[in-house]
């Protein structure tokens, strides 16, 4: 199988750590994808392993720098009191610190195309960024400002003004535009476990809040991947469809081509795709999107490529690939 991979690097806060744990995996194994996406603090994780072409060592310098710093150096909670009538209830200085650690004109030289997903809040509908972006490439902090966009959850942190727009936290990833980009594997990582426990009701109001709203991006999240297996389905049908077509005498098969291809362009991507979800072998009750405790980082990093290392062996062994490890 000739692997064509594309990695989205999923959002989570301070839980988003795992991903690094993912890509020391990748690295491992000596994977290297054609193109990332990233959506909220997936976004700066992404971007500093594209920057160093697929090396992860930069961006885990960066999260074990959170960790030493400490949650208040993102989110300062004693701002809270002075920030109500703000656009959000932290500002936007830690995330800034973090995004300037990233070299652009790398970013922007790197073989890896590199996605961010924004939220336009004037035209209410996501938006991309891309380092392949023409205006990205003439004006480097278009890509850091979509970036400190796509990390700029709603009504938490300010919103980032962009030429005419205000942006804010992606919200989701999006599956269809990597299979556009030829990818015919995706690693989507996912930084909790399935059966993570919420227990909300013994959680402060904030932490609450976010539950809320995390609850409602996994929703979305499922819908889109349940999307694309859906896709990857129907066009597993039509692909059986052609070939019983191809019994068919010269003229009736030439009808049905041309309906069924015309069929299959619809679905604007270039189909199947394997979808291989990454998730850690087990949480950590102290490390959630807002807080952490001492270690916490390094213990996620560490599970993140254990778990990383055991879905790739499989992913590899499922299609007999032999990989060095």
């Amino acid at each position: 199988m000739d692997i064509r991979l594309g990695i989205i690097f999923n959002g989570g806060g301070f839980s988003g750590a795992y991903s690094v744990g993912y890509i020391k995996a990748v690295y491992t194994f000596g994977l290297k994808p054609i193109c990332c996406q990233g959506v909220s603090v997936g976004s700066l994780t992404g971007a500093s392993y594209v920057e160093k072409n697929g090396n992860p060592e930069e961006a885990e310098q960066t999260w074990l720098k959170i960790e030493r710093e400490g949650p208040h150096s993102i989110f300062p909670i004693i701002d809270i009191p002075r920030r109500i009538r703000k656009g959000g209830l932290f500002n936007n200085k830690g995330i800034y610190q973090l995004a300037n650690r990233i070299d652009y004109a790398q970013l922007i030289k790197s073989p890896i195309r590199f996605d961010t997903i924004v939220y336009n809040e004037t035209a209410e509908k996501q938006e991309i960024f891309s380092n392949r972006d023409q205006r990205c490439i003439d004006d480097h902090s278009i890509l850091k400002k979509a970036i400190v966009a796509s990390c700029s959850l709603r009504g938490f942190l300010d919103p980032i003004f962009i030429t005419e727009n205000f942006y804010s936290d992606g919200i989701s990833f999006l599956i269809k535009p990597l299979a556009q980009m030829g990818c015919n594997v995706i690693f989507i990582f996912l930084n909790e476990p399935s059966d993570a426990n919420t227990h909300t009701e013994e959680k402060w109001w904030l932490s609450r809040l976010l539950a809320g709203i995390h609850s409602m991006n996994n929703l979305l999240e499922d819908k889109e991947i349940e999307s694309a297996k859906n896709t990857n389905h129907n066009i597993a049908v039509l692909d059986g469809i052609i070939k019983e077509i191809n019994t068919f005498g010269i003229v009736k098969r030439f009808i049905f081509r041309k309906t069924f291809n015309r069929l299959r362009f619809t679905f604007e991507g270039k189909w199947p795709i394997e979808l291989i979800l990454f998730r850690p072998i087990e949480s950590i009750p102290t490390l959630w999107s807002l807080g952490f405790e001492k270690g916490d980082i390094f213990c996620a990093i560490k599970n993140g490529y254990e778990s990383g290392n055991l879905i790739i062996e499989n992913f590899l062994r499922k299609f007999s690939i032999i990989a060095p490890i």
